[in-house]
């Protein structure tokens, strides 16, 4: 795995370039408030798990372009998501638990006890338990629309939210992509397919899955940093040979 001293050296270095170049390939505003916050995540966090960092449209994060958990997506204008991973001990404490369990019994006797449970608590269940289901349901789109797409699976490098399934992990993002390939395929011959380009990867997801599907495929993402740099770095923890900024340096093309 790649340091985090050794990966913000290479973003520092990338950063300066890019913003060294014409006008023509300087980010516009939009993207200019979302580099900042995605700086900011980077430099900020466990660089292991930023498939699980909080973000949103609250501060502007890697969340929206395929990092952090998209299913606790924030609202505009909020910084925060009421069942936010911070609050997971506090939500599951015993004494909570034991509070909320003596509430529910009340309630049967007299309703207006309702009014005093700690519904943070109670609505995390509820929340994962739909969370889940939602999952599990894209899960069986996918086994009905095209199973063979099934063989291959998400990787829980970065820590993303999901579950099991077969002995094999999934997450909400990873079977929305392969809904995108059961598209492309009803419409291309896969088997014919050597070279794909993709502009603007985010973390790079959608390669892994075609890259799972098809090992000897040629796969060229164009992106501007800092997201390219977190395409190179889940591809490579992915195990898969990346051709990236390093190497374009060493070579003389």
């Amino acid at each position: 795995m790649q340091k985090k001293k050794e990966l913000l050296e290479n973003l520092t270095e990338m950063m300066s370039e890019a913003h060294n170049q014409s006008d023509l390939y300087l980010p516009g505003n939009y993207w200019k408030t979302y580099e900042k916050n995605i700086l900011k995540e980077i430099k900020n966090n466990d660089i292991s798990k930023f498939r699980s960092w909080p973000g949103g449209t609250g501060t502007g994060s890697i969340h929206s372009f395929g990092g952090g958990e998209k299913d606790l997506t924030r609202v505009f204008g909020r910084n925060f998501h009421p069942y936010d991973i911070k609050y997971l001990k506090i939500d599951n404490n015993f004494f909570i638990e034991k509070y909320n369990s003596l509430i529910n019994k009340l309630i049967n006797f007299i309703p207006f006890f309702s009014f005093f449970i700690i519904r943070s608590a109670e609505g995390r269940k509820y929340f994962f338990s739909r969370t889940k289901l939602y999952q599990e349901t894209l899960y069986e789109l996918i086994f009905n629309l095209d199973k063979e797409l099934l063989q291959i699976s998400d990787s829980n490098f970065g820590d993303p939210l999901g579950f099991y399934k077969n002995d094999k992990f999934y997450t909400t993002e990873f079977l929305n992509k392969l809904r995108y390939i059961n598209t492309i395929k009803k419409n291309a011959d896969l088997n014919k397919i050597e070279t794909i380009v993709e502009l603007g990867a985010g973390i790079g997801l959608l390669a892994s899955c075609f890259l799972k599907l098809k090992k000897n495929i040629k796969y060229i993402i164009i992106d501007i940093p800092p997201t390219i740099l977190l395409s190179e770095y889940y591809l490579r923890n992915l195990g898969y040979k990346v051709f990236g900024h390093k190497e374009l340096k060493k070579t003389k093309i």
